[in-house]
């Protein structure tokens, strides 16, 4: 391994998080959804700042090729005068699918309007408002900067509290949800948020479990890994002898 290598590629990451619709600082009449779930992993003074964005959601009217929304990114970006980190997914609410972009790392609240008219003014159509406070199942396509750390970890580069561990096993979202609670029943320090995700290497795509880590605690991120694994294959070998 070389451990000053960077990769730099597209994936996917999925969650589960509580959105709902914002009221103010949105274009009339469109839908901007917030991310309001907790911090889990963060305590005390570690907790960010509240008073910023976290993660928003500009719903869009329809769904969009994935250069087409590339290429308007890469135009939206260009024009504003702060770089906010821009990507595509879908928010899925009940049985119901809204394409969105997700923006990350904006000032305040005050500039959605503005973005939102930028999208507007580069052919993108945006939903209209509805009022949501739900669970969604949040799928996003976005780029990725990691740093291999070892074989199996690797580092965000963009969000330093942020890691990837790789795993051997392709697992959907309700079968991640089941092994990451016994993960967590058999692991010290079991406040910690996980994500599923795929990043795309030269071999092929490579399957990755995402950790919040404020304290860059090596040791538990590798037992993190570990327990993982001993829960995959266990959930595996459960599934074999049902079947």
């Amino acid at each position: 391994m070389e451990p000053d290598r960077i990769i730099e590629s597209r994936g996917l990451i999925i969650k589960e998080e509580r959105v709902c619709s914002l009221k103010t600082h949105i274009l009339k009449n469109t839908l901007v959804l917030e991310n309001t779930s907790a911090f889990p992993g963060y305590f005390g003074k570690n907790i960010p700042d509240l008073a910023k964005p976290r993660s928003i959601f500009i719903a869009l009217a329809r769904s969009y090729d994935a250069l087409f929304l590339g290429r308007k990114l890469q135009e939206v970006s260009k024009k504003m005068e702060h770089k906010c980190y821009g990507a595509f997914g879908t928010l899925k609410i009940h049985d119901g699918i809204i394409d969105c972009i997700r923006i990350k790392n904006l000032d305040c609240f005050e500039n959605i309007p503005r973005i939102q008219q930028t999208f507007i003014d580069c052919g993108v159509e945006l939903m209209r408002y509805r009022d949501i406070n739900e669970e969604a199942l949040i799928e996003i396509n976005k780029c990725f900067l990691i740093t291999p750390i070892t074989e199996e970890i690797f580092k965000d580069q963009f969000e330093p509290d942020r890691y990837y561990i790789k795993i051997n096993s392709v697992l959907d979202w309700e079968d991640f949800k089941k092994i990451t609670t016994m993960v967590r029943n058999n692991i010290e320090n079991s406040l910690f948020d996980a994500a599923l995700g795929t990043v795309w290497t030269l071999d092929g795509p490579m399957e990755i479990i995402r950790v919040y880590d404020p304290k860059h605690d090596m040791a538990q991120l590798k037992r993190i890994h570990d327990r993982y694994e001993t829960e995959v294959a266990r959930w595996k070998m459960h599934f074999s002898h049902v079947h």
